[in-house]
């Protein structure tokens, strides 16, 4: 099983449970997704190491915070709010067929910015989880 790195400002996750078929929960037989987004329970263990139990935000992300982390998250994949859809495919760190790499980028950018900003002036974790939604997205195989 191939052991990937992932550093994120700073908090690095190193884990043999991530592997070129993480999308498929390590089954491609059985589950299969065309387009390859890590699963919701990837982006939760991901949040979890960063700032769960262990992490160097153990202190500072309450189990609440870690909830509204997760729930923000998962709204990035809402297939009701178009989430999923071909224009919205910078919000997972991949190229709407509309946009050239550098526009998929630089909206995925300004996304991540707006959410960050939204979070750092009301401190809703649920904004701050739908930012880093797209950073978890972004190394998926």
């Amino acid at each position: 099983m191939l052991t990937i790195y992932i550093i994120n400002k700073g908090v690095i996750l190193k884990g043999p449970w991530i592997s070129p078929y993480n999308f498929a929960v390590n089954n491609p037989i059985v589950f299969v997704d065309p387009d390859g987004a890590w699963p919701t329970s990837t982006h939760n263990m991901l949040l979890e190491r960063a700032f769960g139990v262990g992490s160097s935000f153990q202190y500072v992300v309450k189990e609440d915070d870690l909830e509204d982390l997760r729930d923000g998250s998962a709204m990035a994949d809402n297939p009701i709010r178009g989430n999923q859809s071909d224009a919205n495919q910078f919000m997972h760190g991949m190229k709407p067929s509309n946009m050239t790499i550098a526009e998929a980028k630089k909206a995925a950018d300004d996304f991540i910015k707006e959410k960050v900003k939204d979070f750092v002036e009301t401190g809703d974790f649920e904004d701050l989880g739908y930012a880093l939604h797209v950073s978890m997205d972004k190394p998926c195989p």
